[in-house]
């Protein structure tokens, strides 16, 4: 499967494009699977910032919210590492997700 991203929108090889509510800063394809990491404004709070869509543009999840250290803690980075999409989080909390359904496979601290 193939995307482009152009500025808050995913483009898929079918043409379907999934417009965000803020610019796309990366994107990771996992088994079938875009992830999407929005890069969310300093003066805005939205610590849940991760998505995925399946190949048809449909939205499969939203990472979860969890409580964090500060109010203000999105994502601030993706990987795939092994079959599973790991994010990182601002306060340094890293949780390796199930990249079809966003559950929570394991979590540490990284920094």
């Amino acid at each position: 499967m193939s995307h482009s991203i152009k500025g808050k929108s995913v483009e898929l090889s079918s043409g379907r494009k999934v417009r965000f509510r803020y610019a796309i800063r990366d994107t990771l394809e996992i088994e079938g699977v875009i992830i999407v990491r929005l890069d969310v404004p300093v003066n805005r709070k939205l610590n849940e910032n991760v998505y995925a869509l399946d190949s048809q543009g449909d939205l499969l999840w939203q990472v979860k919210p969890v409580r964090h250290v500060y109010q203000r803690s999105p994502y601030v980075g993706i990987e795939k590492a092994g079959e599973f999409a790991r994010l990182f989080n601002w306060d340094g909390n890293v949780y390796d997700v199930n990249p079809k359904t966003g559950d929570v496979i394991s979590s540490y601290w990284g920094k």
